[in-house]
C-alpha cells in the first residue's frame, strides 16, 4: 500500500477503536481522529490519487467524520454508536486487504549502468490498408521507446500504463512508476546504440515486459515497443482515440474445429505483426536520417538490430527474423511461431525460453497421451509439432534453447507482479531476474558487442535455468 493509504487505513482503525471502547476519550479523542482522517482522505486523493480498491476507506471515511461531527460538534446523539465503529472498523479493513491483494506495485530495478528515458510516437504506414480501423483506412501504430538517457538531466518518470487505456479495473496501474523518464535526452556517448524489437502477445500492450525492456535499455540498447492497434486489448492515439482489440479467437483446444480456428487466427496476427514490425524498422531508418525531434538521428546502430517478443509476440518476432536480413538475432519467449517461419533459410541465432514443464512428461517426444482428455491430447500434440519446428531452426540458425523449472507463463512478462495472489510457487522478481540476464547476454554475444558475455557463462548463469545450446548446421554468410 502508499504511504497516505495505509495511514488513512490505520486511523479508521484508531477511530473505530474510539468509538466501540468509550473509555479511549469519546469525542475527546474522535473528533481530533475525524479531523485527521478528512486531511489523510484529501491529501491521498490529491497526492496519490483515487482507486476504487480504496472505495469501502472512501465511504467508511465519510461516514466517520459525519457521525463524529454530528455527535461531537452538533451533538446529534441518533447514531448508532457500535454500528458505526464496526461497519469503520470492516471498511477499512476491506479496502486494506483489496490494496494488498492489487497493489500499486514495484517494478525491479534496472542492473545496467544508464538511466533510462522513454518516448512515444505515432506512426502511419500509408502503404497498408487497415482492414479493422474505424478511422482513415490506413494501418495505423503507436511505438514506445526506452532507450539509455543522459545522466545529467531530471524529468518526470513515465506511469507504467497510459490513464486512457486502464479501464477501472486496472486504473491503478497508471499510479505504478516506471524506472524511465519521459522525453530524456540520450547521452552524448557513445553515438550510437544497437535496437531491439518488442512485439507483445496475443491481446497484450508494449508495456507489458516492462522489467526486461527496461533492463536492456540500461545496458545500453534503444528497445522500441509496438502496439498493434485492434490486436492489442487498448491502444490510445493521440487526438484521444482509443482502439479495443477487434480480431476474435483465443487459444482454444476444445474441438477440432475450434482448434483449426485458433491456428487460422494466430498465424494471421503473427503475419500482420511481423508487417508492422518491418514498418516500424523502415520508419527507425528514416529518424536515424533525420528525427523532426531531434532525438533519435544519428543514434541507432542500424547494423545491430534485434527482436524479442513474448507469447504470440515471440512468434512474430521469429516471423520477422526469418523474412528481414536488417534483423541479427532474436528471441522467443514462451511463444509459438508461425506456419512459415520455420521453412525459411535465413540464418539468425535465435533463443527460444519457455516454462520448465515442457522438458518433462508429457510434454516430450513418444509420450502416451492415451489417458488424456481429447482436448488436452490436441494441446499436447500442438506443442510437440511446435518444438519439433524450432528445434529445426536452431539446427539451422544456432541459438539456445532455455527452459525455468518452476515457471508459469505469466512469468515471463510482467504479469506475475501486479498481485500477491499471482505470485505463484516461484518468486516472479527472481525468474525475471534470471530472464533479463540472459536477455541481455544472448542480444550482447548475438550482435557482437564487446562486452558480449561468452554462451558458456551464459549456459551457467542460474540453477533455475537449463539450457542447451545449438550451433547451426551450416554457418551464415
Amino acid at each position: 500500500m502508499r504511504a497516505l493509504e495505509s495511514t488513512l487505513v490505520l486511523a479508521l482503525l484508531l477511530g473505530a477503536s474510539v468509538v466501540l471502547v468509550p473509555s479511549f476519550g469519546g469525542c475527546h479523542a474522535s473528533l481530533p481522529l475525524a479531523v485527521l482522517v478528512a486531511l489523510l482522505l484529501a491529501g491521498h486523493l490529491h497526492l496519490e490519487g483515487a482507486r476504487y480498491q480504496m472505495a469501502p476507506a472512501y465511504v467508511a471515511a465519510l461516514g466517520f467524520v459525519t457521525a463524529a461531527g454530528l455527535r461531537c460538534i452538533a451533538h446529534i446523539e441518533s447514531v448508532h454508536v457500535s454500528g458505526l465503529g464496526y461497519a469503520t472498523a470492516f471498511l477499512a479493513l476491506m479496502a486494506g486487504l483489496l490494496c494488498l491483494a492489487m497493489p500499486v506495485f514495484r517494478l525491479p530495478k534496472p542492473t545496467g549502468a544508464y538511466r533510462i528515458g522513454t518516448h512515444v510516437r505515432h506512426l502511419i504506414d500509408v502503404s497498408r490498408s487497415d482492414p479493422y480501423s474505424d478511422r482513415a483506412g490506413c494501418r495505423e501504430l503507436m511505438i514506445q521507446i526506452w532507450y539509455p538517457a543522459n545522466p545529467s538531466r531530471r524529468g518526470r518518470y513515465a506511469p507504467y500504463r497510459e490513464r486512457a487505456i486502464t479501464t477501472w479495473r486496472s486504473a491503478h496501474f497508471s499510479y505504478v512508476k516506471t524506472h524511465a523518464m519521459l522525453d530524456a535526452e540520450l547521452p552524448p556517448l557513445p553515438p550510437r546504440f544497437p535496437v531491439i524489437l518488442f512485439l507483445p502477445s496475443w491481446a497484450g500492450i508494449r508495456t507489458e515486459c516492462t522489467v526486461l525492456v527496461e533492463e536492456l535499455a540500461s545496458h545500453g540498447y534503444i528497445i522500441v515497443g509496438i502496439d498493434h492497434p485492434y490486436s492489442s486489448s487498448r491502444v490510445a492515439f493521440p487526438d484521444g482515440t482509443v482502439a479495443c482489440r477487434k480480431f476474435k479467437g483465443d487459444e482454444d483446444y476444445s474441438s477440432e474445429a475450434a482448434f483449426a480456428e485458433f491456428v487460422k487466427t494466430a498465424n494471421e496476427q503473427i503475419d500482420i505483426r511481423a508487417a508492422d514490425a518491418r514498418f516500424v524498422l523502415d520508419s527507425l531508418e528514416d529518424l536515424n536520417r533525420d528525427d523532426p525531434q531531434q532525438l533519435l538521428a544519428g543514434r541507432l546502430d542500424l547494423d545491430r538490430i534485434a527482436a524479442f517478443g513474448f507469447s504470440l509476440g515471440g512468434g512474430a518476432a521469429a516471423e520477422v527474423c526469418s523474412l528481414d536480413e536488417r534483423v541479427k538475432a532474436g528471441a522467443d519467449l514462451a511463444g509459438m511461431i508461425g506456419r512459415n517461419t520455420a521453412e525459411r533459410q535465413r540464418f539468425t541465432p535465435f533463443l527460444f525460453m519457455f516454462e520448465g514443464m515442457y522438458d518433462e512428461e508429457p510434454f516430450v517426444a513418444e509420450a502416451d497421451l492415451s489417458g488424456f482428455p481429447p482436448a488436452k491430447r490436441r494441446e499436447i500434440a500442438f506443442s510437440l509439432d511446435q518444438f519439433a519446428m524450432m528445434n529445426q531452426l536452431l539446427e539451422r540458425r544456432g541459438g539456445y534453447w532455455m527452459t525455468i523449472p518452476g515457471a508459469e507463463h505469466m512469468h515471463f512478462s510482467d504479469m506475475k507482479l501486479y498481485s500477491p495472489l499471482r505470485r505463484g510457487s516461484v518468486n516472479p522478481v527472481q525468474i525475471l531476474r534470471v530472464i533479463r540476464s540472459n536477455l541481455v547476454a544472448f542480444f550482447d554475444h548475438s550482435l557482437g558487442l564487446q562486452r558480449a558475455t561468452p554462451p558458456t557463462d551464459i549456459e551457467g548463469a542460474s540453477p533455475l535455468l537449463r539450457v542447451k545450446k545449438v550451433d547451426p548446421a551450416v554457418p551464415a554468410a
